[in-house]
């Protein structure tokens, strides 16, 4: 059918652009950790993100899971030579994934942060008008601030459409589930499981299906006696590189994602009760100057006016745009995620421990299984979070 045929060749093109995707992988501008940095109070994080703004930091090399990679196929008790197939071709793989996530990643945060502030800024320049006296000699201030609106709303319309034509969103979505998915296939491979990578999302097909598949069959299968011994150092190292690295990994985003929660909340408050406390003055002042006809504050009252209603639509205004980063990004969503994955991994970990005790096949593998099934439900979870939040014109 013909609709077949079309998804077909959406995913062969989707493929197709993933092996097609530059190396080594560019940084891009780093927008929203440098938002990021600047509501959990990290002043230097934020002066280092603007830098890298313009002068763009060289990949770092090696990649950061490089240790924990050579630390878990060092422990590997294969006895062929699979454990190198791990690293030339799994851990490869999962670096590029990794590393094009992070870029699509910063690029389809960066430009929803980006839209959303602009569009403040475009409303600021507006209410500005407020300030300028109705008269001729301000009309060219009053053109400025007009021009200046068409900008900022051209500039989020061109990287509204910029971000649509690169498919920034998906890009980040389809890369980030993959190198989530490739990651648990290192321990599988080793007891040679590696059609239980991925879990639903591999089950659904996909142009991400077939590459893990590809990638499995490249990997091959492990070569020794799978007994104690080899499935007494397997689980020592899930454990240890897999399991216990997670749980540092969440316990981070976890800490991080609720320190921006927090400064988010608390500067949102800021502008309500600072709001709040101009209009209260301005009652006060408007309130006197009505009961006094006090010439003195009524030249006040005047003077205040202008300022009090820039000041009472510029702060809702803010805290409109910080509302919607804030929901896009769910950093609520993000810290409650990664606290249930910490316990769950914990369990796991315990569940492992329990396998080396008993030194059991089918216990071994039954704990292996648990945790890469634990892994392809952090992908479900991930895809249920940003699959559906498509970059999108504020409005």
């Amino acid at each position: 059918p013909a609709g077949v045929a079309g998804a077909a060749r959406s995913e062969r093109a989707k493929l197709e652009a993933f092996l097609a995707e530059p190396w080594p992988v560019r940084h891009e501008p780093p927008v929203h950790e440098a938002f990021c940095a600047l509501f959990r109070g990290e002043w230097r994080a934020v002066g280092q993100a603007l830098v890298s703004t313009v002068v763009r930091p060289p990949i770092l090399e090696p990649h950061p899971s490089e240790g924990e990679w050579v630390e878990f196929i060092n422990g590997s008790p294969d006895e062929g030579h699979q454990a190198l197939r791990l690293k030339r071709v799994l851990h490869r793989r999962f670096v590029i994934a990794d590393l094009l996530a992070e870029r699509y990643a910063e690029r389809y945060r960066g430009l929803f942060v980006a839209m959303y502030l602009l569009s403040a800024c475009a409303v600021l320049a507006a209410i500005f008008g407020l300030l300028l006296p109705g008269s001729h000699a301000t009309l060219g201030w009053k053109i400025v601030l007009v021009l200046l609106e068409i900008v900022l709303l051209t500039s989020i319309l061109l990287l509204y459409r910029q971000g649509r034509r690169d498919e920034v969103h998906a890009r980040f979505v389809d890369y980030r589930a993959l190198a989530q998915a490739l990651r648990p296939m290192r321990a599988l491979a080793t007891f040679a499981e590696h059609a239980q990578s991925g879990g639903p999302a591999r089950a659904a097909g996909g142009w991400r299906s077939w590459y893990q598949s590809a990638t499995a069959r490249e990997i091959g299968l492990p070569q020794g006696h799978l007994g104690a011994t080899y499935q007494d150092s397997l689980l020592r190292s899930v454990a240890k590189a897999e399991v216990g690295r997670r749980i540092a990994d969440h316990s981070v985003s976890r800490a991080a994602a609720q320190q921006v929660e927090h400064g988010l909340h608390q500067f949102g408050h800021v502008l309500f009760f600072g709001t709040m406390g101009i209009l209260g003055l301005a009652a006060v002042l408007f309130l006197a100057t009505y009961i006094s006809h006090d010439e003195g504050l009524g030249e006040w009252s005047l003077a205040a006016k202008p300022w009090v209603g820039f000041l009472a639509a510029a702060a809702p205004t803010i805290g409109a745009a910080l509302v919607a980063i804030r929901f896009t990004a769910d950093f609520a969503g993000q810290a409650q995620h990664s606290e249930e994955m910490v316990a769950d991994l914990e369990d796991r970990q315990l569940e492992l421990t329990a396998a080396r005790q008993k030194q059991d096949f089918e216990t071994t593998r039954a704990a292996l299984l648990s945790t890469a099934r634990l892994q392809a439900e952090d992908v479900e979870a991930f895809l249920a979070l940003y699959g559906r939040k498509h970059l999108a014109l504020p409005g």
